[in-house]
């Protein structure tokens, strides 16, 4: 978690992202660092690929729904947009 890579590519973009790496087995270590016990599960790292491109499609919706309301000259927050997406999943 200490490499250049990491944190100008990983950590600089995502939050927390040491849980994505948990959540496809890897283990925190009390030093910082993230190790893989045993072979790596296609099915845990599937789920976070879906995860992962579930989110992105889900910020793609709510820049539109931004941009369209500010060509309405519509100021709104991105936290009101999504509460708004959370209360009204669909299309």
């Amino acid at each position: 978690m200490y490499s250049g890579f990491y944190q100008h590519e990983i950590a600089s973009n995502l939050l927390n992202a040491e849980k994505l790496f948990q959540a496809m087995g890897y283990q925190l270590m009390p030093n910082r660092t993230l190790v893989q016990e045993g072979p790596i599960c296609p099915d845990q790292v599937m789920n976070v690929a879906r995860d992962a491109i579930t989110a992105y499609v889900e910020c793609q919706m709510m820049k539109r729904i931004y941009n369209e309301l500010k060509v309405l000259r519509l100021s709104i927050a991105w936290i009101d947009i999504y509460n708004f997406r959370s209360y009204h999943a669909g299309n």
